[in-house]
């Protein structure tokens, strides 16, 4: 009898932690999003866990007026850069008010360049550039189609190489996961 109740003890304790391995595991692939993931609320969890920090930091609700909406697109590609949009689409054309509160959040995040044309008149499109030494940088176009303003919000990440390919034990996993039939642009790096 005691034999038995151990060997249940077991069994309960190490299908809690599969249990628990498989639930982290889903829930990092939902927090993760997919090469062209759309978010719609930035303070969801997704949203708070994979936005950047610059581009999840603009008050955007703070500026919406009604009928005005807005949504963080995530377009990743195969090498490179990652980027993140943020797409505004307002009713009104409120070119001045948005571009003060750009203008604004810009110039407090470090160095805020401004070229273009007046988003006020139909076709012409102002632009706002935000430069940071991390790698990432900032677009912001601001152009009036049609008596309504579309802003765009792009935030670039250029991705750093993965280390783990220049240390002797990534060459040799490199080798391995090769002869085992891995495509070489998984193997970044390797030689």
């Amino acid at each position: 009898m005691e034999i038995r109740i151990r060997i249940t003890r077991k069994r309960v304790i190490i299908g809690g932690l599969v249990a628990l391995l498989v639930g982290g595991v889903l829930l990092v692939r939902f927090a993760y999003p997919g090469p062209n993931a759309v978010i719609s609320d930035r303070n969801s969890i997704r949203g708070r866990f994979v936005l950047p920090k610059d581009l999840r930091e603009f008050p955007v609700e703070q500026y919406l007026r009604q009928r005005d909406w807005y949504i963080y697109r995530h377009v990743a590609r195969a090498r490179g850069s990652c980027d993140w949009y943020l797409q505004i689409v307002c009713v009104e054309n409120e070119a001045e008010k948005w571009g003060r509160a750009l203008r604004e959040y810009f110039q407090s995040r470090g160095r805020c360049v401004e070229r273009g044309g007046d988003a006020t008149i139909v076709g012409q499109e102002h632009r706002f550039y935000l430069s940071q030494d991390s790698g990432a940088s900032a677009v912001v176009r601001l152009k009036n189609l049609s008596g309504r303003l579309h802003i765009s919000f792009e935030y670039c990440k250029v991705r750093r190489p993965n280390r783990i390919w220049q240390t002797k034990l990534g060459r040799y996993l490199a080798s391995v996961l090769r002869k085992v039939g891995m495509p070489i642009d998984a193997t970044a790096r390797a030689s």
